[in-house]
Formats: C-alpha cells, structure tokens, sequence
C-alpha cells in the first residue's frame, strides 16, 4: 500500500514538473500593462516593448498600436517569434 502511495505521489510531481516547463512564455508578466484588455496582448506587447506606441482611431473610441519604422518592425518580429508566433 506504502509502495503504490509512493509511486502515485511520483508520478504527479513528475506529471506537475512536466506541465510547468511546458507552458507559453508569452505569460502575465511580460504583457505590457496597456496590452492588458487587447484582442492580441502579444502582438500588443512586442510593438510597445520594441519602441511602438498607442494612438486613437480618429473616431476617439479605441486604441491603435503604431509600428512604424524599420528597426522597430524588426525587434517586432524578433519578439513575436520568440513567443511562438510565424
């Protein structure tokens, strides 16, 4: 009975363990604090971390991120990659 416990407890430690480095790297912490209610809070986040910035439509209503020169496109694409997106 001992033996099977062991083993149970084992297997969900190795189970959690597995689980936790498996997750997306895109997490709450690297979300840019303006991203936070977007459609797209990565894509968001790599334009603003990469030197981007809010503007609004010109109807005043929402908020459009703006990536608009060379360098910045880059560091843009750089991150998305680096958080799994093509």
């Amino acid at each position: 009975m001992l033996v099977t416990v062991a083993r149970l407890a084992l297997g969900t430690a190795a189970m959690a363990l597995l689980t936790a480095s498996f997750t997306t790297s895109a997490d709450a912490q690297r979300v840019h604090p303006r991203c936070a209610k977007s459609k797209d809070p990565v894509r968001c986040s790599c334009a603003l971390y990469n030197g981007g910035y809010t503007t609004r439509t010109p109807d005043g209503r929402s908020r459009i991120v703006v990536s608009d020169t060379g360098r910045v496109n880059e560091g843009h694409v750089r991150c998305m990659l680096r958080n799994g997106r093509s």
